[in-house]
């Protein structure tokens, strides 16, 4: 299995993907791309789109970026800085690409963009595949 078909089985998979109509736009070895629409459901008090649905698609981009064909990659860290508020019912697009590769270890830099194409939030993160 590729490592695209691989990601691919794990994002059909992945429930959170389902639940929040996350949908795949691209996963190639260079890059992934996933998009969700902002939801009322997952708006805070002020009616934008609540800061912990940015952190989760940018999570998820990095997940079915890391996929490997014969291992699991996990999150060890991530950090995320926010840029401005996104609107209920707007859609963000997550960005995934790697920046470093060695061993086991990977560190990722994932875009989360706007309806508008706008950054809104940029999202840094690190990976770690398991033993098996």
């Amino acid at each position: 299995m590729s490592r695209t078909e691989h990601a691919r089985s794990l994002a059909a998979s992945d429930p959170v993907i389902a639940d929040r109509n996350i949908t795949v736009e691209s996963i190639s070895d260079d890059c992934t791309v996933v998009s969700m629409p902002i939801q009322p459901s997952m708006c805070n008090a002020y009616n934008i789109g609540h800061g912990a649905y940015i952190f989760m698609i940018a999570d998820v981009a990095m997940s079915l970026a890391s996929s490997v064909e014969d291992g699991t990659a996990l999150a060890s860290s991530a950090h995320i800085d926010w840029l401005k508020p996104v609107e209920m019912n707007d859609t963000v697009r997550a960005t995934a690409t790697c920046q470093y590769a060695s061993g086991r270890q990977a560190r990722w830099t994932i875009t989360v963009t706007d309806g508008n194409d706008e950054p809104v939030a940029i999202f840094r993160g690190r990976t770690q595949q398991l033993r098996k």
